[in-house]
């Protein structure tokens, strides 16, 4: 009878006071080193000495701008936290309040306030450490949520972030990095169109700019000095083009004029297509437009030819709503040739 009574005490002790709480960490912006010490503090806090307590807890963290869950029952593993995620989720700051004022009415939840940038409604809020630790020992839920208010980042392609990432630049004297690399064309190549007539521009932005600018210039030779061409440079075509998906180029290729899109996190292609360029040239050039000796302006062939007998150099920056032009570095690249595919011209 003793050893029934001693069983059913020993089942009870761990009913009662063994049962596994999961603390999940959410933090409102990325972690700086006060806010790790912070989280630090609480798991430390929570486990006691010697880690004794660690059998009662799971530690989780994840970021508002990384959904990716982080298992912190290690010491070692806040070294894992990405703290430099980008804000690809919330355009504004009433979204990213919204998100974190649902997580609180869906979860037994804490909010320890460090920054005041974001006014979150939920009723749990402290901006005390030792009351948040006392909050979640007193819990009887096993899963309990602790929102960490340390601010936010603004929306990675809003004006907000891309004139505070100008003015560090500025100040680093480092504007340069803003710079879009252009990968092609290259100095003094061709640069032939596809089988859909298509030329592509590719570069490697920069990952802050919702669009770019494309500015195309015709160098016209007007002088030679000294056995060197000078050139005159007059705006051939000049457009801010915003991104697409590459899913939605491919399916209206074939009625699409200029096109900018991703290949990869950080190549990016603009596609140009090679009859709309032809019909600009057509319209600009004095000696196929405005003479007797005119092509026919239906000709095909006599279009394409005015454009590829022409040198050309572009200049391409980043451009969005909200943001002053002259505060944006450019690239440039020197003179090169439009060509056509070997099948149709011999130039």
């Amino acid at each position: 009878m003793k050893n029934i009574l001693l069983l059913l005490l020993l089942s009870f002790n761990s009913l009662c006071f063994g049962q596994l709480k999961t603390v999940k960490f959410i933090s409102s912006n990325n972690l700086d080193d006060n806010d790790l010490s912070i989280l630090k503090e609480i798991r430390s806090s929570l486990i006691g000495k010697n880690n004794k307590g660690i059998k009662n807890f799971k530690f989780k963290y994840e970021s508002c701008y990384n959904i990716d869950q982080i298992n912190l029952d290690k010491i070692e593993s806040f070294g894992l936290i990405e703290t430099n995620s980008k804000n690809l989720k919330y355009q504004t700051l009433q979204d990213q309040i919204k998100y974190l004022n649902t997580i609180s009415d869906k979860n037994k939840s804490i909010e320890l306030e460090v920054s005041t940038e974001l006014e979150l409604n939920i009723s749990n809020s402290t901006n005390e450490i030792s009351k948040v630790i006392k909050f979640i020992k007193k819990s009887e839920q096993n899963n309990i949520i602790v929102i960490l208010n340390n601010g936010y980042k603004p929306y990675n392609f809003s004006a907000e972030n891309i004139n505070l990432e100008i003015s560090k630049k500025q100040n680093a004297n480092a504007i340069e990095a803003l710079c879009p690399i252009i990968i092609t064309p290259k100095f003094n190549t061709l640069l032939r169109p596809d089988e859909s007539s298509m030329y592509y521009i590719e570069f490697d932005s920069v990952g802050i700019f919702p669009a770019y600018e494309l500015i195309i210039y015709w160098k016209k030779p007007i002088n030679e000095i000294y056995g060197k061409t000078i050139f005159d440079s007059l705006i051939f075509f000049q457009e801010c083009i915003s991104f697409s998906a590459i899913e939605d180029f491919k399916s209206r290729k074939s009625t699409t004029n200029v096109a900018l899109f991703a290949v990869t996190d950080s190549r990016c292609k603009i596609a140009i297509n090679e009859h709309f360029l032809a019909d600009i040239c057509y319209k600009q050039d004095p000696a196929f437009n405005n003479t007797e000796e005119a092509p026919d302006p239906d000709c095909r062939e006599c279009k394409n030819l005015c454009l590829y007998k022409k040198k050309f150099s572009i200049i391409l920056k980043g451009c969005a709503p909200g943001v002053i032009k002259e505060h944006i570095p450019h690239s440039n690249t020197p003179i090169f040739l439009f060509q056509c595919p070997k099948d149709n011209f011999n130039h």
